[in-house]
């Protein structure tokens, strides 16, 4: 059977139609005709014949009618349920997708925002610098501090830094800048007590600073914006008003900071000036050989905002002045490495990562340079001057025995005591050598230096008015009491005077005689340990530790008295005491001793004492060397 369409039914049924524009448009042509004729038939005066009424209004129901059947036949155009599906995901999705890039947009334009407010104010604080020579205080700032002495200062840029900012730029900022997500949080800004450096902080909402890295690791002061780029910690964070990056932005060198207490200078190695708020401090444990910590986080450019990195600053250079030649500048450069070694920044910072590689090869000469670019171009330093040189020291002899016929010990030959000059060349670390005549002491089968060791270290020499808190390992010439004035004249006869960590070459505390830390000796010589020092009786040495007791037969004293600990390093005891180092330390800032005094002269003492002081060196042989 032949399927029939009737093409005057509706093509679709149901609650959604729609017809087409010309079929409305001609039925409401319609409709309008018939309402204009009924509105006629209403106003046709009271005359008019009940015949004519009932003629007209038999024409307008037949209008009606016939209206009604053609719109009732016409055919009507829909939308079937799933083309009803299909659109509305489709509009789901893109508003999804413009709903994230607006996201995205707004991020990125408080980002866009805070670097404008950054830029500016960084602008404004060098202009005040120009017309003050100083940096504003922080509003409300806190201080932190080291030994009592201020390093920076910290909070935010309020009322009172704007207040001086606008003075110097001679009008009126439009307002305070604050951060875009909130006018209650203005920008945190730390600067220096001593130096000029300042930094900003903000918090980024962006995947990464990595295009936006303004903040100085430059080891002098940035003189153009691009000069202030420096390390990133790659982050990934959505902008969706919740930031995660610390944004830091300023000239400070990003590698180390001054204090000052009294006339000592301290430098720390400090990465950035940006703290927890209120939380943090540098404390000295102990104020003769201080120990710092960080209680809180700091916050580098690129890094977390929320938890910054944990980093303890320390003290890597005390002295009465900065350093101003070549020894001290790599002593401080060294500082600065150990400090940093092996800690996240120096695979983030290029700068500090120089530091560490110079110190990890011992390169002398870039550790001078970097030392150098940071003292005078961050620190307020001078130029270097060539390093102090110690004079060269004559030859000489001791009176004692003839020359020595063998120097192997012999162990087991108790209380025995014998003398003899040893005018062989010694070679010391480094393939150096030291052609000297010392006057030997065999002690219980063991050769001793009879003479304070008088060998020149490569570096560490300071002279005059020039020393340190801390053992950095330093060593001088002897000195007269109650002067800081270094005679290199009483070398020949009473050797030089050593900071423990210079004695020991910075090996590591030893208290083994089998296997004696060589450090300034000679090869196959070592420095004494404590146990070298105590006797199992009470023949040589004492027994035990601050009595005064043996018997030191024929111990060859020269009661060349110390340098002591401090900025300048004072002479003391000169023609009355005398003090040697051993290997063995007693704490991490002190080491045991052995000192002789002319109170008890045949006779000594052991005590422990910091190692920042300047004492003797004397060296015994190896029992394996001959």
């Amino acid at each position: 059977m032949k399927n029939t369409k009737n093409n005057n039914t509706p093509r679709h049924s149901g609650i959604f139609r729609a017809m087409s524009t010309k079929n409305v448009l001609n039925s409401l042509r319609k409709i309008s005709g018939i309402f204009r004729l009924w509105n006629t038939s209403r106003e046709t005066n009271a005359g008019i014949v009940n015949t004519q009424k009932a003629n007209t209004t038999n024409e307008t129901d037949k209008t009606i009618g016939r209206f009604w059947n053609k719109f009732r036949m016409t055919k009507f155009h829909g939308f079937t349920l799933v083309e009803l599906i299909v659109v509305i995901t489709i509009l789901v999705i893109l508003w999804t997708i413009a709903f994230t890039s607006l996201s995205g947009f707004s991020g990125g334009a408080r980002d866009s925002s805070r670097i404008s407010d950054m830029n500016n104010l960084s602008k404004a604080l060098e202009l005040s610098y120009i017309q003050t020579n100083s940096y504003p205080n922080p509003d409300g700032y806190f201080t932190i501090t080291y030994s009592w002495g201020s390093v920076w200062t910290q909070w935010t840029i309020g009322d009172t830094v704007m207040t001086t900012l606008n003075a110097a730029w001679g009008m009126k900022l439009s307002k305070k800048p604050t951060d875009p997500l909130s006018t209650n949080n203005p920008y945190t800004y730390s600067k220096l007590s001593y130096g000029k450096a300042f930094q900003i902080k903000a918090d980024w909402e962006g995947d990464s600073v990595a295009s936006y890295s303004p903040h100085s690791y430059a080891l002098v002061p940035p003189s153009t914006e691009e000069s202030q780029e420096g390390a990133l910690f790659p982050t990934a964070q959505a902008a969706t008003g919740n930031p995660t990056i610390a944004y830091v932005k300023g000239n400070y060198n990003g590698i180390s900071a001054k204090t000052q207490t009294g006339n000592i200078i301290y430098l720390l190695a400090v990465p950035s000036i940006i703290t927890s708020t209120g939380v943090t401090y540098l404390s000295s444990i102990d104020m003769w050989a201080p120990t710092n910590y960080l209680s809180g986080t700091l916050f580098v450019h690129g890094g977390s905002n929320k938890t910054g990195i944990t980093f303890n600053p320390k003290v890597v250079y005390s002295s009465g002045s900065l350093p101003s030649n070549t020894t001290e500048q790599i002593l401080f450069a060294s500082g600065i490495a150990n400090a940093y070694s092996g800690t996240i920044l120096m695979t983030t910072s290029p700068q500090i990562k120089q530091f560490v590689d110079a110190g990890t090869s011992n390169n002398t000469g870039t550790l001078a340079s970097l030392g150098n670019s940071v003292v005078v171009g961050s620190l307020g330093g001078s130029a270097s001057t060539p390093p102090q040189t110690p004079p060269a020291t004559p030859s000489w002899t001791v009176a004692g025995g003839g020359n020595c016929a063998d120097v192997t010990n012999t162990l087991g030959i108790d209380g025995n005591t014998s003398t003899c000059l040893d005018n062989r060349t010694y070679t010391m670390q480094g393939g150096a050598t030291h052609s000297k005549t010392y006057n030997l002491l065999k002690i219980a089968g063991v050769w001793w230096f009879n003479q304070n060791l008088a060998y020149p270290s490569a570096t560490g020499y300071t002279g005059s008015n020039t020393w340190s808190t801390t053992d950095i390992g330093l060593y001088s010439c002897p000195g007269n009491n109650s002067t800081t004035t270094a005679d290199c004249s009483l070398v020949s006869t009473l050797g030089y005077l050593y900071q423990w960590s210079t004695a020991m070459a910075w090996g590591s505390s030893n208290n083994s005689p089998a296997s004696r830390t060589q450090g300034i000796c000679p090869s196959g010589w070592g420095l004494p340990t404590k146990a070298d020092f105590t006797s199992v009786s009470d023949s040589y040495w004492p027994t035990s530790d601050y009595v005064w007791a043996g018997a030191t037969t024929n111990w060859s004293r020269s009661y060349v008295g110390y340098r002591n600990y401090g900025a300048v390093g004072t002479f003391h005891n000169r023609t009355t005491i005398e003090y040697i180092w051993s290997s063995f330390e007693s704490s991490a800032t002190n080491a045991w001793n052995e000192n002789f005094n002319t109170s008890n002269p045949s006779q000594s003492n052991r005590n422990n004492n910091t190692k920042a002081n300047g004492f003797s060196a004397r060296c015994l042989k190896n029992f394996s060397s001959t």
